[in-house]
């Protein structure tokens, strides 16, 4: 215990309070679910053993001590820099993280349909009708997914969306969902772009871009074929988009820029 003491106090002076109690939720997290599958996996054996013994045990699998009902994922975290009054809907909502996977039981089959029917075209002749038929067995066999957010939560993430006056972005580090005052995100956006690192042009080069890659491909027809070069060319090329995460670590909260070259003429 005494080396732990230590360390915490090392930790209190060098760690920003911020990154402290992320490490040490974290670190809790961590030894939470250790001890979880070790006394799961004990508890489990004993009544194994007891039911191979006909032995009345105290235990049931249904009643495990620390069961994953029972435990709150506190793996995400929140910080709201912003002015607004957050809920408690609301915080759990993005407690979730924003790589959170939303199934509100509903898709399109055109969203499915389109792509796969393009990637058939990629195949051999005599397999594409086969593929498409799959594709189709597929989807009239299946169930439409079950939503995985309640009617509150529903609630809470539209409210959220349509909130201009806040945004939402992943720290620079770690798992915190961080959010924003728009003016001053875009405040301290501004500032990054308006430096020697960048300069300003008059015209969206996206579309000369994405000319000279398209002639650049057919040039090499021949080496790369046919298919490859429909797969490779860009279409409805959108210029690359800067963004900023918050150094949550650092004074002052500075944004780190990203720039996201997603549908950009070099983006395949």
């Amino acid at each position: 215990s005494t080396y732990l003491k230590i360390i915490h106090e090392l930790l209190i002076l060098r760690l920003h309070p911020i990154e402290l109690d992320i490490f040490q939720a974290e670190t809790f997290d961590i030894v939470s679910d250790t001890i979880h599958n070790v006394f799961t996996k004990q508890v489990s054996k004993i009544v194994r053993l007891c039911n191979a013994n006909k032995i009345i045990c105290p235990f049931s699998d249904s009643e495990l001590p620390y069961s994953d009902n029972n435990q709150t994922n506190n793996n995400q975290f929140v910080l709201n820099l912003s002015n607004k009054s957050m809920t408690d809907c609301e915080l759990n909502l993005l407690s979730k993280g924003l790589n959170f996977s939303i199934s509100n039981g509903h898709f399109s089959c055109v969203d499915i349909v389109m792509p796969t029917d393009s990637a058939a075209n990629l195949l051999p002749p005599e397999q594409q009708d086969y593929y498409r038929a799959l594709i189709r067995q597929t989807m009239e066999k299946s169930n439409r997914p079950k939503s995985n957010l309640t009617f509150t939560e529903i609630s809470a993430l539209k409210s959220l969306r349509n909130d201009e006056s806040i945004v939402i972005l992943p720290a620079d580090k770690g798992k915190v969902t961080v959010i924003l005052d728009k003016e001053e995100y875009d405040s301290k956006i501004n500032k990054l772009v308006n430096c020697d690192e960048y300069t300003s042009i008059n015209k969206d080069p996206t579309v000369k871009i994405e000319k000279i890659i398209k002639q650049t491909l057919k040039n090499h027809e021949n080496e790369l074929g046919k298919p490859l070069i429909v797969k490779l060319s860009p279409q409805y090329s959108k210029p690359p988009h800067l963004y900023g995460l918050p150094k949550i670590h650092k004074d002052f909260i500075p944004l780190r820029p990203i720039v996201s070259s997603i549908d950009s003429p070099v983006s395949k």
